[in-house]
């Protein structure tokens, strides 16, 4: 029979060899424990980025319908008085911009000093400007003067602008922010020819429509083009998406949601919890 304390120095010896395994253990359990609850914080976040941003694209639709149903509001934004307004649901901002294209320079169509007139609005020198007109004439045109194609990155298109994002093929419009090309230019409509003193403002059938909301802990966007239907039986049609961030910085007019967005979509969104 064993001596009782060689049994007792036994037990001791078990007891901490069971506590370093369990110390053991914890040190290798807890960076996958926090990797876990950290996994979880993000997908949360990242969920509600992306409901955030559906949102966006919801209100964006139904701003490009609005623009047929709603005269009102669509004489507004023509007269461009629907660019960075903002309102406040509960804790959630929303920013929206609705551009009408009537009021920018088309491309597509405008002549060499309407082209280097918006250049020059960009900060581009005006010499430089001008070239750069003759560039962006000779890139759309199907024949056309032989340009050096120094500015021009992919070399000649020698057809239409089909995307605001092809002016980046031009090395001098590559540092404007798109939020600033999208209220100057349009391959999709505007003026051809410079706005005289007393000319009122067209309307348009083609807007860049962008809503930004963000919440204290998340936030989320959409941007595109839309025609406008023809009538408020006709939806807008979504022509193509714009993925970089249009609207930066503070709004220029903050009001209601149910003045901007209107009585029935304001109370939607409160009671989705917006």
């Amino acid at each position: 029979m064993r001596p009782t304390h060689a049994r007792a120095g036994e037990q001791g010896f078990a007891l901490i060899a069971v506590l370093g395994f369990l110390m053991l253990l914890a040190i290798f359990l807890t960076p996958f424990a926090t990797s876990a609850s950290l996994h979880a914080l993000l997908s949360n976040n990242e969920l509600q980025n992306k409901r955030l941003e559906q949102t966006a694209e919801a209100i964006n639709r139904y701003s490009s319908w609005r623009l047929s149903a709603d005269p009102d509001w669509k004489g507004q934004a023509d007269r461009g008085g629907i660019d960075m307004v903002g309102c406040q649901i509960a804790d959630t901002d929303i920013l929206m911009s609705v551009i009408p294209h009537a009021r920018l320079i088309n491309i597509n169509t405008a002549d060499t000093s309407l082209l280097a007139a918006g250049l020059n609005d960009l900060g581009i020198d005006l010499s430089s400007a001008s070239a750069l007109a003759r560039d962006l004439i000779a890139y759309r045109s199907p024949r056309g003067e032989e340009v050096s194609g120094e500015q021009i990155q992919s070399g000649l298109k020698r057809a239409p602008f089909e995307d605001i994002s092809e002016l980046y093929d031009f090395r001098d419009i590559q540092g404007v922010p798109m939020n600033t090309l999208v209220r100057k230019f349009s391959p999709w409509a505007g003026r051809s020819l410079a706005a005289k003193a007393d000319d009122a403002p067209q309307p348009s059938s083609y807007y860049t429509i962008s809503t930004r909301i963000a919440s204290p802990t998340s936030s989320g966007q959409d941007a595109a083009v839309f025609m406008a239907g023809g009538s408020a039986q006709l939806p807008g049609t979504r022509i193509s998406p714009i993925v970089q961030d249009l609207d930066v910085g503070t709004p220029k007019r903050v009001t209601s949601c149910e003045d901007l967005l209107g009585p029935k979509a304001a109370t939607i969104l409160q009671e989705a919890g917006l």
